[in-house]
């Protein structure tokens, strides 16, 4: 893929990104749907190894809020979108699907559970396609890690891959606190 049309995908993911933290709502006691975008490594193990680097971006219904109390537990569904540029063999992965999870307070550690689709361009390692992918994320603060499992239906037949990824996030993805207009978001 030409420098070009790289600029353009890191582009058109930045703007999403940018356009999901404009879009926060100004308190949690009026709105229960947190966006909350990160920018991500993705390290790469199975056939190929590999190193992505894009964003993530995560859509999350609340349920169960307690109005008033700030320090509560948040759970919430929703569903996310994944963006990364390979940089060994130049190629472009993207994933959708749903996810749901939890924290205690706005300040734990959040536990996201997530399945879904993925599909990856071929590399000069890997002949790249369509898959399914599960996973967990666990956000503390700005900070995510999170580890997935994917197998994709490409070249020869199926190939599982393992993947582990770090993040910085802008708020959690069960980021706005319970009841009074709390958020959980920090900087560093």
């Amino acid at each position: 893929m030409t420098e070009r049309r790289l600029s353009r995908h890191f582009a058109a993911a930045g703007a999403a990104t940018l356009l999901a933290v404009a879009h926060q709502p100004a308190s949690a006691a009026t709105e229960d749907f947190v966006f909350a975008p990160s920018v991500v490594v993705d390290f790469t193990f199975g056939d190929a190894w590999n190193v992505g680097l894009g964003f993530d971006l995560r859509a999350t219904a609340l349920v169960g809020l307690q109005p008033g109390v700030c320090n509560g537990p948040a759970q919430g569904i929703g569903v996310y979108a994944r963006s990364l540029w390979l940089l060994r063999g130049g190629a472009p992965r993207f994933a959708a699907g749903l996810h749901g999870g939890f924290h205690e307070h706005p300040g734990a550690v959040s536990w996201d559970f997530e399945a879904g689709w993925l599909w990856q361009g071929r590399t000069t390692q890997s002949p790249g396609g369509h898959g399914l992918q599960v996973g967990l994320l666990t956000s503390l603060g700005v900070f995510d890690l999170a580890a997935r499992v994917s197998v994709l239906a490409g070249g020869d037949g199926w190939y599982p891959q393992s993947h582990l990824a770090l993040g910085g996030r802008y708020v959690s993805p069960f980021g706005l606190g319970p009841g009074s207009g709390c958020r959980d978001i920090r900087f560093l």
